[in-house]
């Protein structure tokens, strides 16, 4: 079976192993024809000191196939409602450019994410909070 849709799956750093494995798994049944790539992954494999982490940011969200011209993202999914500084950088960017963005409530369950709000900026690790489509900035 042939993958035609890659999804990344913005999984903070404290997130425990088994818990990435199993959102990557649920959402391997989910999207059966997906390719899933959790963050730790992608940050092994394309990150460059060089480019720093907004060039990695914007290989994420912005980054194409040189000859096909397709991102390399078709979606990204965010595993927690309240996220740290560099997947707040990740959503900002993939607002801004009209990127589709997800943000999983409970199992199975994905709204559209709309917007971002500061909580704390000083807190990198769980600063920022989504907003998502069923669900205003006031909840």
């Amino acid at each position: 079976m042939k993958k035609t849709m890659k999804i990344f799956v913005a999984t903070p750093k404290n997130m425990s192993a088994y818990v990435a494995v199993e959102i990557v798994q649920e959402l391997q049944n989910v999207f059966p024809m997906a390719t899933v790539c959790t963050a730790s992954h992608e940050f092994a494999e394309h990150y460059d000191p060089s480019n720093g982490f907004d060039g990695w940011t914007n290989y994420v969200v912005l980054g194409q196939d040189f000859m096909t011209r397709t991102y390399h993202y078709d979606v990204i999914i965010l595993p927690v409602e309240e996220i740290g500084k560099g997947n707040a950088s990740i959503v900002r960017l993939a607002l801004q450019n009209k990127r589709q963005i997800l943000v999983r409530i409970k199992e199975r369950e994905y709204h559209l994410v709309t917007g971002l709000q500061t909580l704390d900026e000083d807190n990198w690790q769980s600063g920022w909070r989504v907003e998502y489509t069923g669900r205003s900035s006031k909840d």
